[in-house]
């Protein structure tokens, strides 16, 4: 681990109140994620001011430490020192996660726990279909060339087999054995029961006819699945003999699991995932270039309540089974660019040199690899205007794809510039070349508007840690 985070890991656990007061640790992409019991003892203001820290934020009753890219190795550094056990909600509550109240962000949080673990999959997957794009147009590799051939089955096999990989991953968050949870996921794409959909006749089972759905790509059946799947498990193992429960464990939770996996949850992941994109992209294909421009003008304020973590599931549905995505991923990638514009503009107009310093690092950051929170909780957010300044650069540059119907074909390996391959796609470069302009007016409209809108005299206003 970087010396920089030696600090960071040996006083955190502390400043939120040791280790007695955690329930429950994960992260996510750049945040720690917390569950505590007693959000009296966590010392905020002691937190913010740790270095390595870039702010916080309460979504209910977990707390949220951003740190930024180097959240895996923190997530590592801090599990080790402190005995968690990692990607496991088996933590400090007497055997498993502390329930909590259902809520609307709740039931975001959960699905993304089990989704995002899956992300270098679908990112090596989908840049390397990029690849091949690029090779095809360039005149490298033809589709009907063996390399080609090849290379398309393996960039394939990351969406065809979802539902094995959300498998492991719900798995772990429900608190299951994991190698169950990926056995239903492949019971799911099974190549007997795929072979017996397509003929027409899902088969039947204790009587009750199977209804026909197709699962591969689909992440909703088995999230649904493993759920269900997680409890009886638990129960068959607080129940069984101890000499029985190596047997019985396994065969009794895939005894009553896959009859209500197939007969019910399966259909019903299967509608809620089609239906969500469906109802998603109806609303776009209705207002147009408007929806993506209102969605930029709100992604700041989505990302700083952490709402923006609603429209994973409906993004991976989209590219997993259409092959696109035209709102939520293409204004993420906008809004990123636009939150390193403005920091940019910032580090211009202000003669302050630590704010110079802040911005500037932080405006690179954003723009290279498309990490926004420290440009975000440093500098938009704190001097607001800034941030303003981002929303009418989102909207610009989301009227703009709007208008030119930009989609995203892959999840790209960085929401920064290094990432805009991924909408090469669809027939030539014309898709690529329009997220280039609307990229563009977005970074324009946003810089100018911070140069106009931020005072370098005002003094700072406390980020905001109430969403």
């Amino acid at each position: 681990m970087d010396k920089k985070y030696t600090k960071l890991v040996n006083n955190l656990i502390d400043l939120i109140g040791g280790k007695e007061n955690i329930s429950y640790f994960t992260h996510c992409v750049t945040r720690l994620r917390f569950n505590v019991k007693d959000k009296g003892l966590v010392k905020e203001k002691e937190l913010d001011d740790l270095e390595g820290v870039v702010g916080h934020q309460w979504a209910g009753e977990q707390l949220q430490i951003i740190v930024g890219t180097s959240v895996g190795e923190v997530y590592n550094a801090i599990a080790e020192k402190y005995g968690f056990e990692q990607d496991s909600s088996v933590n400090n509550n007497g055997g498993q996660e502390k329930k909590k109240k259902f809520s609307f962000m709740t039931l975001i949080d959960t699905i993304a726990s089990c989704i995002t673990p899956v992300l270098p999959v679908l990112i090596g997957g989908g840049m390397l279909r990029v690849i091949l794009l690029i090779c095809e147009l360039i005149g490298v590799l033809t589709t009907e060339s063996p390399t080609y051939v090849t290379l398309d089955f393996v960039s394939e096999a990351a969406f065809h087999f979802l539902p094995v990989f959300v498998g492991a991953a719900s798995a772990r968050r429900f608190g299951m054995n994991m190698w169950i949870g990926m056995f239903f996921g492949a019971v799911l794409i099974s190549p007997t029961f795929s072979a017996m959909i397509e003929a027409g006749d899902a088969g039947s089972i204790f009587g009750l006819p199977i209804y026909g759905a197709t699962y591969a790509s689909s992440i909703f059946p088995i999230i649904l699945t493993n759920y269900l799947a997680s409890r009886i498990e638990k129960f068959i193992t607080r129940v069984s003999p101890d000499f029985l429960k190596m047997m019985l464990v396994p065969l009794v939770t895939i005894l009553i699991t896959t009859p209500i996996m197939l007969l019910l949850l399966g259909p019903l992941g299967a509608f809620i995932g089609d239906y969500l994109t469906i109802s998603i992209l109806w609303v776009y294909d209705k207002i147009g270039f408007f929806a993506v421009a209102l969605m930029g003008a709100l992604m700041p304020w989505l990302v700083i309540t952490g709402m923006h973590h609603s429209f994973n599931p409906y993004s991976f549905q989209s590219i997993a089974t259409r092959g696109y995505e035209p709102l939520a991923l293409v204004v993420t990638f906008i809004n990123n660019l636009n939150q390193g514009a403005a920091s940019m503009a910032v580090a211009i107009k202000s003669k302050n040199k630590d704010l110079k310093a802040v911005a500037t690092t932080t405006g690179a950051t954003a723009l290279i690899s498309g990490v926004t929170e420290p440009a975000l909780y440093g500098v938009t957010l704190k001097y607001r205007t800034p941030l303003y300044a981002v929303m009418i650069g989102n909207v610009a540059g989301g009227i703009v794809a709007g208008l030119f119907q930009v989609v995203i074909y892959a999840f790209a390996g960085s929401w920064g510039i290094f990432g805009l391959p991924a909408f090469i796609g669809g027939e030539g470069l014309s898709n690529f070349i329009y997220m280039i302009i609307a990229v563009i007016v977005g970074i324009i409209v946003t810089f100018i508007a911070t140069l106009i809108l931020f005072k370098d005299n005002i003094e700072e206003e406390e980020t905001i840690n109430k969403f």
